[in-house]
C-alpha cells in the first residue's frame, strides 16, 4: 500500500486560506476525492496519506510562523502569537493571548511544558511520519490502532500526565506493561508503603496507555 501523494505547499495555502477550522473529512474531498465506499482499507490509505502530509506541514508551516493545529474535527492553521501565550484553545479557535512569561506560554499554561521529565514528543507525529506505517491498512489491528488515535488526539493532557506519572518518554506496548508491574509492587496496599489512593491513580493511568499504545 502506497502514500498518495499530497503536495504541502498547496496544503499549507488551502488552510490558510480557509482561515478557520476545517474537518478532516473536507481535506479528503479536496485531495483525494470521495472514498466513503471503498471499505475500511483504503479509507485508512487516505486517511494516513493526509496525516503524513499534515505532520510534514507542521514542521514547515512552524518555520513561517504558524502552528498547525490537528485533530479528527479540526485541523487549523493559524500565525503563532507574538509575546502571547501561545496554548491554543481548539473550541475556541484562538490561542490562550495572556502574557507569555519568556518561555512562550503564561503561568497558566507553561509551567508543566518545561518540566525535564515532561513528555517532549508527539507519539501521533511519529506514527504519521513513518511512511511504513501505512501497512497496518492491511492487518488486524487497524481498528484499534484508529481507536487509539482517536483517545489521544481527544484525551491528550490525561495522557501527558499518565506518561509523566510512568515515567516514561519514548512509550510503547511493552515499556507500559514493565514500567505498571514495577510501580505495581511499589504502591500495592498490601506492600509495604503502599497506597490504595495511589495504586487507584496507576491502574486509571495504565488503563489510558493500554487505549493508545497498542504496538
Amino acid at each position: 500500500m502506497d502514500l498518495i501523494p499530497v503536495d504541502i505547499e498547496e496544503f499549507f495555502h488551502y488552510l490558510k486560506d480557509k482561515n478557520k477550522p476545517v474537518m478532516e473529512i473536507e481535506l479528503i474531498r479536496y485531495f483525494t476525492g470521495d472514498y466513503s465506499r471503498q471499505g475500511e482499507e483504503a479509507l485508512f490509505r487516505v486517511h494516513f496519506s493526509i496525516y503524513h502530509a499534515l505532520y510534514r506541514l507542521k514542521t514547515s508551516a512552524g518555520k513561517k510562523g504558524y502552528y498547525l493545529h490537528l485533530d479528527p474535527m479540526r485541523v487549523a492553521l493559524v500565525m503563532a502569537p507574538d509575546g502571547q501565550c501561545a496554548h491554543y484553545l481548539p473550541e475556541k479557535g484562538e490561542f490562550c493571548k495572556k502574557s507569555a512569561n519568556g518561555t512562550g506560554y503564561c503561568t497558566a499554561h507553561g509551567f508543566s511544558r518545561h518540566d525535564e521529565s515532561f513528555p517532549t514528543y508527539d507519539p501521533l507525529q511519529e506514527f504519521y511520519l513513518n511512511p511504513d506505517n501505512i501497512s497496518f491498512g492491511n492487518t488486524h489491528i487497524l481498528k484499534r490502532i484508529m481507536n487509539g488515535i482517536l483517545i489521544y488526539s481527544f484525551r491528550k493532557g490525561d495522557i501527558e500526565e499518565a506518561l509523566v506519572l510512568f515515567d516514561l518518554v519514548r512509550p510503547d506496548k511493552k515499556r507500559i506493561q514493565k514500567r505498571y508491574r514495577e510501580l505495581a509492587r511499589k504502591h500495592h496496599p498490601d506492600g509495604p508503603g503502599g497506597s490504595a489512593s495511589e495504586m487507584k491513580k496507576l491502574n486509571h493511568a495504565y488503563n489510558i496507555l493500554k487505549e493508545v499504545f497498542v504496538l
